[in-house]
C-alpha cells in the first residue's frame, strides 16, 4: 500500500510504502525531465526524517535510517541508454556501503518483505564457516569458483561470470553454489536460464535428483519450478486469453484450440517481464 504526502521532519515525502501496517520505504517522485538518480538524496532526509504515526517500523533504526528501502522515480521506462534518466532508482539504507542502482519494475510488497528477511553479513559469516560438503565430490576449481563468487557478492557485486569447459562440472557447481547461497539465506530465489529446452530438462534433472544432504536433492530441500511449470504455464494462459481476442478484434473467428510451439529463452525471459537480450548463452540470476 502507498500512502501519499506522509509526514517527516524533512518535509512531506512523496509516498510511504507498507506492507500491512509496517513501513518498508519511502519514494521521491520526480517529473519526466529530471534525473531521476540523484532524487534518491531526498528519499534518504525523509528515511531520517520518518515519523511513524499510525505505522510501525520495519525494525532499525538503521545508524540514522527509520525505514530501509529508499526510491525515486520519474515515470520513465528503464532504458540502459539514458539509465540514470529513467527507471525506478532503489537503494537499502541498512547497511552504509549499499550503493543505489537502478530497477526495471517495482517490487511486490511480498518481495519487500523477503529483502527484510535477508541479513546479508549474519548470511556471509554463516557462509564462511559453512563446510564445503555435498553428497558428491568438488574438485579444487570448482571450490575456488564458489569461493570467488561468495567475495563477489560480499562486495555487492551484482555481475559476475564463470567460464568452464564442457565437462567440467558447471550443473554441480552451480548446485553446490545456490544451495550454500539459499541455506544460509543469502538469496531467497533464483532464476537458473539457458538458451535451449534440452538444457533447461538437463539442468532440471540434475537438480531433481543429485543428493545434496544426506538422501535429499535440491528439490527436496528449496523446491523447484521446471520449465513447464513457468515459462509454459504463462504461454498457455496468454494463447487462451489474449490471441482470441486479438484476433476477433480483426475480425476472424477465434480457434477452439491453440498450441504452442516450445519456449525458448527469449520466451522464458519476456514472460518474467524482462527485458529480451540479442543472445543468451548461459546464466544464473540471482534474485534477491
Amino acid at each position: 500500500m502507498a500512502l501519499a504526502e506522509w509526514p517527516t521532519e524533512s518535509g512531506p515525502a512523496d509516498y510511504a510504502l507498507f506492507v500491512g501496517l509496517t513501513c518498508v520505504g519511502v519514494i521521491e517522485a520526480k517529473r519526466k525531465r529530471k534525473n531521476v538518480s540523484a532524487a534518491i538524496d531526498q528519499a534518504d532526509c525523509y528515511s531520517r526524517g520518518f515519523f511513524f504515526r499510525g505505522g510501525e517500523a520495519a525494525g532499525g533504526p538503521w545508524d540514522v535510517f527509520r525505514v530501509p528501502f529508499l526510491f525515486s522515480t520519474n515515470g520513465r521506462p528503464y532504458l540502459k541508454q539514458i539509465e540514470t534518466e529513467s527507471g525506478i532508482w532503489f537503494r537499502d539504507a541498512r547497511k552504509a556501503t549499499n550503493q543505489r542502482r537502478a530497477l526495471v519494475g517495482w517490487s511486490t510488497p511480498e518481495g519487500l518483505k523477503g529483502q527484510l528477511d535477508i541479513d546479508r553479513d549474519i548470511a556471509h559469516a554463516a557462509l564462511k564457516t559453512m563446510p564445503m560438503d555435498f553428497g558428491f565430490p568438488l574438485r579444487p576449481y570448482q571450490q575456488r569458483a564458489i569461493e570467488e563468487v561468495e567475495t563477489a557478492l560480499e562486495a555487492d557485486r551484482r555481475q559476475m561470470l564463470l567460464a568452464m569447459a564442457t565437462g567440467t562440472g558447471k550443473t554441480k557447481l552451480a548446485i553446490a553454489l545456490l544451495y550454500r547461497l539459499l541455506a544460509a539465506k543469502r538469496l531467497r530465489r533464483i532464476c537458473f536460464v539457458v538458451d535451449r529446452n534440452a538444457l533447461g530438462q538437463q539442468a532440471e534433472a540434475e537438480f531433481r535428483s543429485t543428493k545434496v544432504v544426506s538422501v535429499k536433492t535440491f528439490a527436496d530441500i528449496f523446491g523447484l519450478k521446471g520449465l513447464v511449470s513457468t515459462a509454459e504455464q504463462k504461454c498457455a494462459r496468454w494463447l487462451r486469453e489474449s490471441v482470441p481476442v486479438r484476433l476477433r478484434e480483426k475480425g476472424c473467428e477465434a480457434p477452439a484450440i491453440c498450441l504452442s510451439a516450445r519456449i525458448e529463452t527469449r520466451g522464458v525471459i519476456q514472460s518474467l517481464g524482462l527485458a529480451s537480450p540479442s543472445r543468451v548463452v548461459f546464466g544464473v540470476a540471482f534474485v534477491a
